[in-house]
């Protein structure tokens, strides 16, 4: 019997993994661990095979997890995935290292959203356009926020629209950097230094802050918004 480590690899490499999560697909979200067709999957076969037919709550939640993630990176071509999981192999010290790191961070995501985002993710750093050690920082990123905190990244000026709570929880994760906005005179020609300190004492600082580039990342591969 595959080892729940060595399943998720096949899962992911899977050729047929399109076709595969297809077929499942017709399958109700609640019977993913019951169902012949996505026990075809290798991961769901070693699942039930692993719980000994004994299906919690917190199992079928795992499966929705593992079955929404697997639908996204289908999308990528069978190579590029192999590679990605090559790459995780070698910075964590072997597959089964590397497949306990995507069953961890798979089952640590706490929506049925983010899932999904972190296979957007994936396809991207298949098709080049970010590394795989951008992909696994950004998914754990993704793994540590609220979702309604996430989403703010789907708005145009998404630093508007942020609470201060929220600005403090994107700083806290690397999202959002602010710098202290210059008196309003500092940088006119022909100021002197007492009407800058005059400026300084009599008016309060302003707290500027802008997103990152890993902000933008997400921004782009997740949610479709180029910045």
């Amino acid at each position: 019997m595959q080892s729940l480590e060595e399943s998720i690899f096949q899962s992911v490499k899977s050729k047929d993994l399109c076709n595969l999560v297809l077929d499942a697909g017709e399958v109700a979200m609640d019977s993913l661990l019951d169902d012949g067709v996505a026990r075809d999957i290798p991961i769901f076969g070693s699942l039930v095979k692993v719980c000994n037919a004994y299906h919690s709550v917190r199992e079928k939640i795992f499966a929705r997890k593992i079955y929404k993630f697997l639908s996204e990176i289908s999308l990528t071509p069978a190579p590029e995935r192999a590679q990605i999981l090559e790459d995780i192999a070698n910075s964590k010290g072997g597959m089964n290292a590397a497949g306990v790191a995507v069953l961890e961070l798979v089952d640590k995501l706490d929506s049925d959203i983010k899932p999904e985002l972190v296979g957007k993710l994936f396809n991207a750093c298949g098709s080049g356009y970010i590394s795989t050690a951008d992909f696994l920082r950004l998914s754990d990123v993704i793994s540590k926020i609220y979702i309604s905190d996430l989403l703010i990244l789907q708005d145009a000026l998404p630093t508007g629209v942020a609470t201060v709570q929220q600005k403090n929880i994107f700083l806290s994760l690397g999202l959002m950097i602010f710098s202290v906005k210059n008196p309003a005179r500092a940088s006119t020609t022909g100021t002197s230094m007492l009407q800058v300190a005059s400026d300084i004492y009599d008016k309060k600082f302003e707290l500027e802050y802008v997103l990152t580039i890993d902000a933008a990342r997400i921004s782009k591969h997740c949610f479709g918004i180029d910045r």
